[in-house]
């Protein structure tokens, strides 16, 4: 979200549904520094090996 808590438009597909290749890239970045407490690293790694 931007400052104004507003979804940033640059991050998203022209739909501004889906996420384009920056939107996912930091979505991952986000989840990622989350998951680690929760799943086993190489779970963890299969599971984000599909996401681009």
């Amino acid at each position: 979200l931007d400052a104004e808590g507003q979804p940033r438009p640059e991050l998203f597909l022209p739909d501004r549904l889906h996420l384009n290749d920056a939107g996912y890239r930091l979505w991952k970045s986000i989840i990622t520094a989350q998951l680690p407490a929760t799943a086993p690293s190489q779970l963890l790694a299969e599971q984000l090996a599909g996401i681009h």
